[in-house]
């Protein structure tokens, strides 16, 4: 990105900036919180009645109005059907400050907010899509084990498809892969994605520790309208906790099987009056499931390939680094600029082409964020070193660099004195990746790759009447490597009842080609050496050289693919039953189209040649036709015939066997039902359950060619938990049915399989707390991807002192 851009970026956040201050300084203001039962109540409707301005409390229960003329003001301030009122003048001054408590009798679902279905603070009752979310306390009651994606486990609709100790596929809504793309994941606003494979998560480098977490939200279905082209099947959401709410310091000591030893530590802390700060870091290592896969496999022999090089290391080694700073004003304006980095060794990745293993992966990034109640402008950077990603199928190393900026901004706005609310924004970004490893040659990719992206979006709902409630979205999106894209999404919110409501939502998501899809040259095995037949036609070559002592078998990638598209309906129910159970019901009727196949043979199917960029083989010009044509029918008789077939020439004109390519083809329909309850007992107990179902239909383009969606027919989840004032505990216990699984080089069946899970910690002291956590309790030994690892037992045990 030019340097004028860089500066028009900064002098835009600037003046948003300076004109929030000012606002601060020379208008009346109310600032104001709202509480209940000593905590703070988020989602609360405050309307000043003069003017008909309206705000919504913020998840610390805060609300700020600017710009207001001295005088007496009378804010109504309402949730779920319960309201209450609150007068307070305002002067030319200091802004009048406003605690609201009130003794509102909500159930566990009315007092419960969501912010990632509208990109806005919403009770969950309200919001247009169906949303799991976990608070800070159940995220450090599932978090000893250090794996994000766990977390979600009890989700209703989330299939967590584990390939190895730290390789997760996080889905919904089938159609998973290897390395699946379909599931937007962000961490405060910021794509956590890798640069090359934009959509998928490293979730071994995550740069933060799970205990830091201070929300997770997962919306299930299509979300392209708000987030773009990831969010194919849903958005994860994670929010980290803000220095000023997390003051003071943590440090964890975790050890246990495997040869499993974490150490982490946080500290956040005031600078004055001025700010917060807050610095965090960990370092892990360990063992893993990985096996070698040189003489015989853990699984399925004959049917799982085996590889061509053993594991160089036996061991995972992962640590980062982070630090944040705050400075918030008065008005509710913040200021935040936070950065970090990430390293990994040795862990082991599944993908499509067969499994890597990590060298040494460096992932630094950083971002600044600027938010008002009106405003929100971002801009990130994510940055990426890959050295030797060793492939144990061809043993040919991969090298990676490159940087992922993104800057997006949105404001929010009330109208119709909070009956309406809308939302918009913009955002822009540049990918650049390459694959030069030491020696000057590139490994993955024939040139630099640098994709520009934009996109503009908004989002406004309604209110009709008291119980019914509309919601529109779209977004327009521009790459450079598909044409632009319209995602639309509908909904209405229908109150049958006090905390009980019916949602019906229709929309259109995508997903586009990636940087590996369109431009990848891969080796999928060792080269091949034909040499003897270079040597035989050495007489008649003029001196010409031919290449054939190191031709490489390839996997690439197809400029040509279309973006996959899915439209999709919802049909849900949310409410509370006896004042403690909350239950969701949804419906859901996906019709998927232009799907990217998987890597499929170059020639041999009834999609003909899958990559007409990769035609057959051409001798160099310098040979005659007659030495030319003798050296086809040479190569016709000493290879197989589909070998043959696939023989191509590279841009530079060197030999090359394009063995498999990728393509568009066939269209699905998928329909599913899930549902999810959560029940708050007497006693501090509390019992999560959830029961997924999908099915599918497909029409193929290519009868002759494969398509799976890769998701289990059958999930169901059920945990209890205890959270009393000293003993924390829970036991949690998944069955999975069985499927068959389909990616790339992998194909075979993935037995279904149960898993139990459980956590208990205890205090020793005022500041020093004991616990431990079993991961696959009984020793379940399986596997979840047909080609990942086999996946056993881990109990780990650890003391976390506070201060």
């Amino acid at each position: 990105m030019s340097s004028h851009v860089r500066v028009l970026l900064a002098a835009i956040l600037f003046l948003f900036t300076a004109c929030e201050l000012r606002a601060a300084q020379n208008t009346g203001r109310i600032s104001g919180r709202v509480r209940r039962e000593d905590a703070p109540l988020a989602g609360v409707q405050v309307v000043i009645q003069e003017t008909g301005a309206a705000e919504w409390t913020s998840r610390e229960g805060t609300y700020v109005f600017s710009g207001l003329r001295p005088g007496t003001y009378t804010l109504i301030l309402t949730l779920a059907g319960h309201s209450t009122t609150e007068t307070v003048t305002v002067g030319g001054g200091s802004p009048a400050v406003v605690e609201t408590t009130v003794d509102w009798p909500l159930s566990y679902a009315e007092s419960l907010v969501v912010e990632a279905a509208s990109r806005q603070v919403e009770r969950v009752l309200d919001a247009p899509a169906p949303v799991t979310r976990l608070d800070a306390n159940e995220i450090r009651r599932w978090s000893a084990q250090g794996q994000v994606p766990r977390l979600l486990a009890s989700a209703p609709g989330v299939q967590i498809t584990q390939g190895g100790l730290f390789d997760f596929n996080v889905n919904a809504r089938g159609f998973n892969d290897m390395a699946n793309r379909r599931v937007r994941t962000e961490v405060d606003g910021r794509d956590t994605s890798e640069v090359a494979v934009m959509g998928l998560t490293m979730w071994s480098s995550l740069a933060f520790g799970s205990d830091d977490i201070d929300s997770l939200e997962f919306v299930r279905g299509v979300g392209s309208a708000l987030y773009g082209a990831g969010a194919f099947n849903g958005v994860l959401s994670i929010r980290t906790k803000p220095p000023d709410a997390s003051l003071g310091g943590r440090a964890t000591v975790t050890f246990g099987e495997l040869g499993t030893i974490r150490g982490e530590a946080r500290h956040a802390g005031a600078l004055g009056k001025w700010g917060f700060f807050k610095v965090a870091g960990g370092y892990q290592r360990g063992g893993d499931f990985a096996q070698s896969r040189v003489t015989s496999v853990e699984y399925a022999p004959g049917r799982l390939p085996l590889e061509f090089i053993p594991l160089p290391s036996d061991h995972v080694t992962i640590a980062y680094g982070t630090a944040r700073l705050d400075l918030p004003f008065s008005n509710g304006t913040r200021l935040v600029a936070e950065g970090g980095t990430a390293h990994t060794s040795g862990h082991v990745n599944t993908t499509n082409l067969g499994r890597y293993q990590n060298d040494s992966l460096n992932q630094p990034w950083g971002r600044i964020e600027f938010s008002s109640p009106r405003w929100r402008l971002q801009s990130s950077v994510s940055g990426e070193d890959l050295d030797n990603a060793l492939s144990l199928s061809s043993g040919v190393g991969a090298y990676e660099a490159g940087y992922n900026l993104q800057f997006s901004g949105e404001t929010n706005r009330a109208f119709r004195r909070g009956r309406g609310r809308l939302v918009a924004g913009a955002s822009a970004g540049r990918q650049s990746v390459d694959s030069v490893n030491p020696e000057g040659v590139r490994t993955i990719w024939p040139e630099r790759q640098i994709v520009n992206e934009g996109s503009v979006f908004g989002q406004a709902d309604y209110a009709f009447t008291a119980r019914l409630k509309g919601s529109g979205a779209a977004r327009v999106e521009w790459n450079t490597l598909h044409d632009a894209t319209v995602s639309p999404r509908a909904a209405l919110i229908y109150s049958i009842r006090p905390s009980h409501t019916l949602r019906f939502a229709v929309g259109t998501a995508f997903k586009s080609p990636t940087v590996s899809e369109t431009r990848l040259q891969a080796p999928i095995a060792p080269p091949l050496d034909l040499s003897a037949i270079e040597q035989a036609f050495s007489p008649v070559l003029g001196g010409v050289s031919l290449g054939f002592e190191h031709i490489p078998l390839l996997a690439v990638g197809n400029v040509h693919l279309k973006v996959e598209e899915v439209t999709g309906i919802d049909i849900g129910y949310s409410g509370v039953v006896a004042d403690r159970t909350w239950v969701t019901v949804t419906y859901y009727h996906n019709r998927l189209s232009t799907f990217t196949s998987g890597l499929l043979p170059q020639v041999g199917t009834s999609l003909g040649r899958l990559n007409p960029d990769f035609g057959p083989y051409h001798p160099p010009a310098g040979v005659t036709p007659e030495v030319a044509a003798a050296l086809q029918a040479a190569l016709s008789r000493a290879l197989p015939p589909g070998l043959a077939a696939s023989m191509t020439n590279l841009d530079d004109g060197s030999p090359a066997f394009a063995v498999l390519s990728l393509g568009n083809f066939g269209k699905a329909r998928t329909q599913g039902l899930e549902i999810g309850a959560t029940s708050v007992l007497a006693g501090r107990f509390r019992v999560d359950g959830s029961y997924s179902l999908f099915d599918y239909a497909l029409t193929l383009a290519a009868p002759d060619v494969a398509l799976l969606p890769n998701t289990p027919r059958h999930q169901a989840t059920v945990a209890l938990s205890y959270g009393g004032s000293r003993l924390e505990a829970g036991v949690r216990y998944r069955r999975t049915s069985g499927f068959d699984w389909l990616s790339g080089i992998f194909a075979g069946p993935v037995p279904g399989y149960g898993l139990t899970e459980a956590q208990a910690s205890y205090p020793l002291t005022k500041r020093l707390r004991a616990g431990v956590d079993a991961s696959n309790l009984f020793d379940n030994k399986h596997y979840e991807m047909f080609g990942g690892d086999l996946i056993g037992r881990r109990v780990l045990a650890h003391l976390m002192l506070s201060w």
